[in-house]
């Protein structure tokens, strides 16, 4: 009689445990384009022109469902933008989104290459809305470069150099 309690137990902890186990979603395959960006922190380090460093960290991973990528970016430790990339199937793209600490709502698309993602997106804040681009170059598997663009500029406003640690 022992046996066949502790055999009945066996099962029902397995299947218990079976249950209750979340399986690891699918990463979206739309989003494979842009998913060397996540894990670990990325990370950028220089001084500003009052010669105070200033440090940027950004860590970007998937989300638990599998279908969006999310980041969180803080200046000197503290968070600043807070945003996700998806992507839109009736548009075909990935887009993203985020909000800053200054209130700011950001959106936009970006357009993958091998090497490099195109982004255009829209700055929004209570005195209106601000069109520019930016590229993210890619350098191997742990640096990029990220370049700010103002809306009919060629020229950076904002090049930063980010290290994967």
């Amino acid at each position: 009689m022992r046996m066949i309690v502790h055999a009945c137990l066996a099962v029902s902890l397995s299947l218990m445990s079976a249950f209750q186990s979340n399986p690891v979603p699918n990463h979206d395959p739309n989003l494979q384009p842009i998913a060397w960006l996540t894990g670990g922190s990325w990370t950028a380090e220089f001084n500003q022109p009052d010669g105070k460093p200033f440090l940027i960290q950004n860590e970007i991973r998937w989300a638990d469902t599998g279908t969006a990528i999310s980041f969180l970016t803080r200046f000197n430790g503290q968070p600043h933008y807070y945003g996700i990339y998806v992507y839109d199937p009736a548009a075909k793209q990935i887009k993203f989104f985020y909000t800053s600490a200054g209130g700011e709502f950001t959106s936009g698309h970006t357009t993958p290459s091998a090497t490099t993602l195109q982004q255009d997106f829209q700055v929004s804040n209570a005195e209106g809305t601000k069109a520019y681009s930016s590229t993210i170059q890619r350098e191997g598997e742990d640096a990029y470069t990220f370049n700010v663009f103002q809306e009919g500029s060629d020229k950076p406003m904002l090049t930063v150099k980010y290290l994967r640690k």
